[in-house]
């Protein structure tokens, strides 16, 4: 908290952001007759629970939702966030373990590490409408996921002050670390303030199991995409692929440059060396969140947005490892309703995919873990693939069976 100045030379204070938001919260909600005590008013504040600590997997949102689009390197960006929702990843305390839940403390604020940047905020350049729909069909649209490029997170979440107790966890080497809860903020020195929409608890006793990107799913990817991809690619276009598709330049991700290429003494670009078999399960998870397809899952699997905002659902390990090969291969967009307008609008055999991936998006959000096997199957097949050129029939067969078992694999 306190003073500082933002990328376009805004002075912002943190503070007096806390306040106006505090204040706004008391005029909609406070009654001076009935808040005898501080409890009182963090309730009428927070008609959720506000003493709910948050744990892995809560879903968070973002205050920036203006309309007024920025220029900032260049690019231009819109501060209106289409699918405002991320997930929240608990990784820096290895003790904040409450009964089964990761419990998230202060620390978890790393972008990409705790927090997937939210989705497509940004035109990058700024496209015709056909351009638009043609790269939304295609999966390239480079802009996809850039508030990545904007996102400049506080070194720590910000706990509301109350008689509310946070729970503290002791690490070894970074010493008392206070637990966050529904009233936890986070500050972007681009003005934003991510916070909580749901604790990540209720998801969880939804389901009476946690379902994630895990071996099950990238093994999965491997067998599906083909063949083992354990050489990385010199592209056309200056830029470089390693393992299942994840893509970067020099300057993008110079570490991973230097890792698998090196200059030779004539200026040319040369493999180094094949990636470990590690580094290619890695590569699905870079690509995966370059692409937005694990934010795409999870927001799809909690209803949250994604082309689905009606109900969490209640699915298993490998129906999340199916629905993460389904999202992988079409788009992180596959069930939204402007990917479905884009298609239909298109006619012809861009129409009957998009309805057929309509059909199949809708009776999963319907049924909700009440599945018949032959209609899984049946949708699956019908609802083909992005690249018109393919029917994509053996991948989504493959797909439909694992999303039917119910045993581990």
């Amino acid at each position: 908290m306190g003073n500082y100045t933002n990328n376009r030379g805004e002075k912002i204070d943190t503070n007096d952001i806390q306040d106006k938001l505090k204040e706004n919260a008391l005029e909609r909600n406070f009654d001076e007759e009935k808040a005898e005590t501080e409890d009182i008013y963090l309730e009428m504040i927070y008609p959720r629970e506000h003493d709910e600590y948050l744990v892995d997997g809560a879903i968070l949102t973002c205050s920036k939702l203006d309309k007024n689009p920025q220029v900032y390197d260049g690019r231009i960006y819109l501060t209106s966030i289409p699918n405002c929702y991320t997930t929240l990843h608990v990784t820096e305390n290895t003790k904040a373990m409450v009964g089964r839940y990761y419990q998230a403390t202060i620390q978890d604020c790393k972008i990409n590490k705790n927090i997937v940047p939210f989705c497509c905020n940004c035109e990058n350049p700024p496209y015709s409408k056909e351009e638009k729909a043609r790269l939304l069909s295609d999966h390239l649209c480079e802009s996809r996921g850039t508030c990545r490029a904007l996102m400049d997170l506080n070194d720590a979440w910000e706990n509301f002050p109350s008689k509310v107790p946070y729970f503290n966890f002791i690490d070894d080497e970074k010493g008392l670390l206070p637990g966050i809860n529904m009233t936890s903020v986070l500050f972007c020195r681009h003005g934003g303030l991510i916070y909580p929409v749901s604790s990540g608890q209720e998801f969880d006793v939804q389901i009476n199991r946690k379902v994630a990107l895990q071996d099950s799913t990238r093994l999965l990817i491997m067998k599906l995409e083909g063949r083992p991809f354990i050489t990385p690619r010199i592209n056309s276009d200056g830029s470089f692929t390693a393992g299942y598709g994840y893509d970067f330049t020099k300057d993008s991700d110079p570490e991973s440059f230097a890792r698998y290429f090196e200059v030779d003494d004539y200026g040319n670009i040369q493999v180094k060396r094949d990636l470990t078999e590690q580094e290619v399960k890695e590569s699905i998870d870079l690509a995966a969140d370059k692409k937005g397809i694990t934010q795409a899952v999870e927001g799809f699997i909690n209803g949250v947005g994604y082309g689905n905002s009606e109900k969490p659902l209640d699915i298993n390990q490998n129906q999340y490892d199916a629905l993460f090969s389904y999202f992988y291969s079409n788009g992180a967009f596959v069930f939204t309703d402007d990917a479905y307008n884009s298609w239909k609008d298109k006619g012809g055999e861009y129409e009957v995919r998009a309805e057929a991936r309509k059909t199949l998006k809708d009776y999963i959000i319907k049924e909700n873990g009440h599945y018949e096997d032959k209609v899984i199957i049946k949708l699956f097949i019908e609802s083909k693939g992005a690249n018109i050129k393919y029917d994509y029939k053996d991948r989504r067969t493959q797909e439909a069976e694992i999303f039917i078992l119910d045993e581990a694999r």
